[in-house]
């Protein structure tokens, strides 16, 4: 174990340099909370689908968060969410993972259908300042990195439309949370995996 317990990483983000540190007390004591959300997942898929894919987006992007939390310094706690939720989590997923073409590789169809249900259904998943991840032309060409920064970015800003739009169940909506959660499903086996993989070291 590293001294202090961290492992310290450095992410440059949007010109901010932005300091990422493993905290295994921190995953420690996310590693219950994950377990019992991961099981409130399971309990309602017997639930009509659009509550059980609205109910697991939500779920799912709980678990994510206080993932993410594990490598967010305290001095970040109230501040830059976005950032570490996207930028700085694809930097630190793809520097980390054993095989960052295989990530992108099992991400490629839940992906790219979220990515096609937002154009052909008009889903507006913007920032509130209008900013367009640019999913479907960002997965056709950009880079690995490009492509894990603009799907965190889509999920981030279905998390904040969900969390803060006062959104209820609607038949459409099962065409994009379910892609949206798959996606999730991949990525936080990937960050569990990755911190499993340091609790070793």
């Amino acid at each position: 174990m590293p001294v202090g317990g961290y492992w310290v990483l450095n992410s440059v983000v949007m010109s901010i340099e932005l300091r990422a540190e493993f905290d295994f007390t921190e995953w420690y004591y996310v590693k219950p909370f994950v377990k019992r959300w991961k099981r409130k997942v399971k309990k309602t898929k017997n639930a009509d689908i659009k509550q059980y894919e609205f109910d697991s987006f939500i779920a799912k992007y709980l678990i994510y968060a206080a993932l993410v939390n594990v490598i967010k310094p305290h001095e970040y706690r109230t501040r830059k969410d976005r950032a570490f939720c996207t930028e700085v989590m694809a930097s630190f997923i793809l520097s980390n993972t054993t095989n960052d073409f295989l990530l992108i590789q099992n991400l490629s169809t839940p992906a790219t259908k979220l990515s096609e249900t937002i154009k052909n259904y008009h889903f507006y998943v913007v920032s509130s300042n209008d900013e367009n991840p640019e999913l479907e032309t960002t997965w056709k060409h950009g880079s690995n990195k490009e492509k894990l920064i603009s799907l965190l970015q889509t999920l981030y800003y279905m998390r904040c439309n969900i969390f803060h739009g006062n959104k209820e169940y609607a038949d459409e909506q099962v065409l994009l949370l379910n892609p949206a959660n798959n996606c999730l499903e991949i990525i936080i086996k990937e960050i569990q995996q990755i911190f499993n993989n340091f609790s070793f070291h």
